[in-house]
């Protein structure tokens, strides 16, 4: 990984005046460690773990290594769209594509709750079969 990687937040955080200078303000880039930050040498091994890299250098970035770390503590996986997306296919085809989307949040709902409904009632029925067989 090279040492670009890393500075990708440097242009995002980094406040600057208009003639290009840095910004002297309380707030300023200077203040969250973004300064040494971009001119910090990057050593990185095949095997570089970031967060592992951000927990042991928090004490010299602390106001980065809080940004890091809750960046990288948003999952990358796309279940839940994924989910959302194949919940809403089960309710619009091409008789429903015109329903509004108050109608299709409804019938997602219904659905899910149904489904919830089914898992319950059997449920219950396997522990009362559980009880009768011991």
């Amino acid at each position: 990984m090279g040492a670009s990687r890393f500075r990708i937040l440097g242009p995002v955080l980094k406040k600057s005046r208009p003639d290009g200078s840095g910004s002297s303000s309380p707030s300023s880039s200077s203040n969250i460690g973004i300064g040494e930050y971009l001119t910090y040498q990057f050593k990185t091994e095949e095997n570089f773990h970031m967060i592992q890299w951000w927990k042991n250098h928090s004490s010299k970035f602390p106001v980065l290594a809080r940004i890091a770390k809750d960046i990288l503590a948003i999952p990358t996986s796309t279940i839940a769209s994924e989910s959302a997306f194949s919940a809403g296919r089960s309710v619009l085809d091409e008789k429903r594509s015109r329903l509004s989307s108050e109608s299709i949040e409804m019938c997602v709902c219904k659905k899910d709750w149904d489904q919830a409904r089914r898992e319950h009632k059997d449920l219950k029925k396997k522990r009362k079969m559980k009880m009768i067989h011991g």
